[in-house]
């Protein structure tokens, strides 16, 4: 991960309050180099932040309790380089209190297509016997937003990175000469996103007529703005950079506090993005966009009606709630399977069983045993 795109994921499952997170390195050689800092912990709070944003909406995760210390381990069939498991387990108990929200983290290194986990290895690993408290028929993704890649990384860049580096400065100042500068990377991708986009700013105007902001809903980024970009020759203007140009606006428009942001997750599994929206970052989706739409930093319109905001959408997903009957129907006569289903979201199904790495919770920042062979779960 520490060149190209990574591969990343993140998800919590409805009732479960486990934040599980996928990272897939793209080199099978890690180094112990400053771009390792990048890939090893950066993006393991990126991940983070998005646990955050499903738990809100679900109802999982409440600003108001915190955990003193999250329980950590680590899944590594990769081989990954133990100074990045030693990074991720100290990073994610330094973090500030206020973000400390979620019981359990289990983060995977996986590499290549992977070698996927049972479903009875993730109650062991993940979620405990029987999966308690899941409700796999439901999910977040209907109010969830793209603005969450931008705060995401805000958070995990400006805000998280300096506050762990620290923290802690026994691992990260004698880890590397150079330490990993999160408040200049986000500077800096606020540059690559200018050109990447053709925001106003860059000299290039092809986002005036080319990046339509909408209500910034999964399905219109994904249908819409990149498939739109991309006929414009904007390929490289996808989710992370999309998302991160509206919240740097938001930013520094209307100043929300972290806690607004959080309030605006958690109010947005109950009366969807645009209410929430409206309620705690101050003005409506339509006056942001509009906003947005005529500044001359992004696309420099003359006048903009703006966009109507993303609706409250259903916890449930029909198509999976199609298949979860029929996987049970299949279940009643296979009942020695019975516990495949509670699992069954983002992983495939087979037998093999895995080898376990020790836990490190004790000592945040301990290492955690060498990795076996042990298999690898699906990406995403």
């Amino acid at each position: 991960m520490s060149s190209g795109n990574p591969d990343g994921g993140a998800d919590l499952l409805w009732g479960t309050g486990v934040c599980t997170i996928y990272l897939k390195p793209f080199e099978s050689d890690q180094s112990t180099s400053e771009d390792g800092t990048s890939f090893g912990v950066k993006v393991v709070l990126h991940e983070y932040f998005h646990c955050l944003q499903h738990g809100l909406v679900s109802g999982d995760v409440d600003p108001s309790v915190r955990y003193d210390t999250i329980d950590v381990s680590i899944e590594d069939g990769c081989g990954v380089n133990d100074l990045y498991h030693k990074k991720t387990l100290a990073a994610i108990n330094n973090m500030p209190a206020e973000y400390k929200l979620v019981k359990k983290v289990v983060v995977f290194y996986a590499c290549g297509k992977g070698t996927e986990y049972t479903s009875l290895d993730l109650q062991d690993i993940a979620y405990g016997f029987g999966c308690p408290g899941m409700d796999p028929l439901r999910t977040p993704v209907n109010n969830l937003n793209g603005i969450g890649e931008g705060d995401a990384e805000y958070y995990a860049q400006q805000i998280l990175m300096p506050a762990i580096q620290a923290a802690d400065t026994t691992n990260w100042d004698s880890s590397y000469a150079t330490p990993y500068n999160g408040v200049t990377e986000w500077n800096n991708r606020g540059t690559d996103a200018q050109t990447a986009c053709g925001f106003k700013n860059s000299g290039d105007d092809t986002a005036k007529d080319n990046f339509v902001i909408g209500d910034l809903s999964e399905d219109h980024v994904d249908s819409k703005m990149i498939p739109t970009l991309s006929d414009a020759g904007k390929d490289t203007c996808r989710n992370n950079y999309i998302g991160e140009a509206a919240f740097r606006f938001i930013l520094a428009t209307y100043s929300p506090s972290l806690s607004n942001v959080l309030k605006m997750w958690q109010d947005a599994g109950s009366v969807g993005i645009a209410s929430a929206f409206e309620t705690n970052i101050g003005v409506s989706w339509n006056t942001f966009t509009a906003a947005f739409e005529k500044s001359a930093t992004y696309l420099g319109k003359s006048s903009s009606d703006g966009y109507d905001g993303q609706a409250h959408g259903s916890d449930y997903d029909m198509e999976e709630l199609v298949y979860g009957f029929a996987i049970v129907a299949t279940l009643c006569c296979l009942m020695s399977a019975f516990f495949l289903m509670l699992c069954v979201r983002n992983v495939w199904f087979n037998p093999r069983r895995i080898k376990r790495q020790q836990k490190q919770q004790e000592q945040s920042g301990g290492v955690v045993a060498g990795p076996g062979q042990m298999p690898t779960i699906a990406m995403k």
